[in-house]
């Protein structure tokens, strides 16, 4: 029996890890096992936040050290005692580098293929970075077969660092789940007392870096002076929770901002919404735009790199806005109340567009991959 190792550095509640879930849960082989290591430098931050659950009959080492020189020995110890066919990666281009020269150090023989989505370039901005980024680039072009999440960093990865169009693929995450979506469709307990408000909605990892939460904060300032009744919904948690509470505070936005915390199945909450909103610098390809045009909740999105104009087109499966504009942001918004026509055209077309991320069709694509290297 030839065996398959899942690699993540984190197994919080979140789009990554659902992605993981279904891949694992969906993906069967004759002659393979599939395995999930977590290997995760445990912060203090993240000992609070909610833990997802693991994929169901699946083998799953947890590696959770507090400090990286105890990680990576006991990453190093697992590579040696266990032997694995594929070694299949959904990390940073950082960590990618760790657990290369890791499986080498150990001899492993494994064929590694990684999943990649990070827009790495503009995850650090260090002056260590500038030192780090090449050797990024040197073991993503080692790495035996590479998978993006969307044709916009697939082009990114080949223009910057030649990879050959026979090492390189893009297969959108298996995220939509149709039965999951018909159970979902009912309005969660905590929006039952504002059928009357306009609800807006974010589902988010509370991460000011990634996400810019000053930017949707501003926005809404801006969508309540035109629309009073506006609520904004905040779905998940994070390292920056706290800040997040103290620029609501600042605002004087306690009644008006509503932080819900992580949830397992955020669906319902795209149902009621009226406005969902991701005020991104960067994505891979966010799974939450992909949830909400599934749940008919419209979409408006920053215009980051990269995910979110595959998702979007121009315009016509939502609306997306420049990075860092508030103002744009919030007219998108108001345009979509105001503009029932409108909105119904997005929804129709984003619920079209969802029905490529129907788990079946990604999973084939995985298991025809995973089989060309078993064998």
């Amino acid at each position: 029996m030839k065996k398959i190792l899942f690699i993540t550095d984190n197994w919080t509640i979140g789009g990554r890890e659902k992605v993981i879930e279904n891949l694992i849960e969906n993906l069967s082989f004759d002659n393979a096992k599939i395995e999930l290591l977590i290997a995760q430098k445990e912060k203090l931050s993240l000992k609070f936040q909610p833990v997802y659950l693991f994929p169901k009959k699946t083998k799953v080492y947890n590696i959770r050290k507090n400090n990286i020189f105890s990680l990576l020995y006991f990453t190093y110890l697992f590579f040696l005692k266990n032997h694995y066919d594929i070694v299949f990666t959904f990390i940073s281009p950082f960590n990618l580098t760790i657990i290369y020269f890791i499986a080498k150090l150990s001899f492993s023989k494994a064929k590694l293929i990684s999943s990649l989505h990070g827009f790495f370039s503009l995850e650090k901005k260090k002056i260590i970075h500038y030192f780090i980024k090449p050797i990024e680039k040197f073991v993503i072009k080692q790495t035996d077969f590479i998978v993006t999440v969307s044709e916009e960093y697939k082009k990114y990865l080949k223009n910057q660092i030649n990879i050959p169009d026979s090492k390189i693929t893009t297969i959108y995450n298996p995220i939509i789940n149709q039965n999951e979506i018909l159970k979902s469709k009912y309005f969660p307990k905590e929006f039952l007392s504002f059928k009357e408000s306009i609800k807006i909605l974010t589902v988010s990892r509370l991460d000011i870096k990634q996400k810019d939460f000053y930017t949707l904060i501003d926005a809404f300032i801006l969508i309540k002076q035109k629309i009073n009744s506006a609520k904004l919904f905040i779905v998940g948690d994070g390292p920056d929770r706290n800040k997040l509470e103290d620029l609501i505070r600042k605002n004087n936005l306690e009644k008006d901002v509503i932080l819900l915390g992580a949830k397992e199945n955020p669906y319902p909450y795209y149902f009621g919404a009226d406005i969902f909103l991701l005020s991104s610098f960067f994505e891979g390809l966010p799974t939450v735009v992909v949830e909400a045009m599934a749940l008919e909740c419209p979409v408006v999105v920053t215009d980051c790199p990269t995910g979110p104009r595959e998702l979007i087109g121009d315009n016509e499966n939502g609306i997306l806005v420049p990075m860092q504009n508030p103002e744009k942001m919030a007219e998108a918004v108001i345009l979509l109340i105001a503009n029932k026509k409108l909105r119904q055209k997005i929804i129709k077309n984003a619920k079209r567009k969802s029905e490529e991320f129907e788990i079946q069709k990604s999973i084939q694509k995985y298991k025809d991959l995973f089989d060309k290297f078993l064998k």
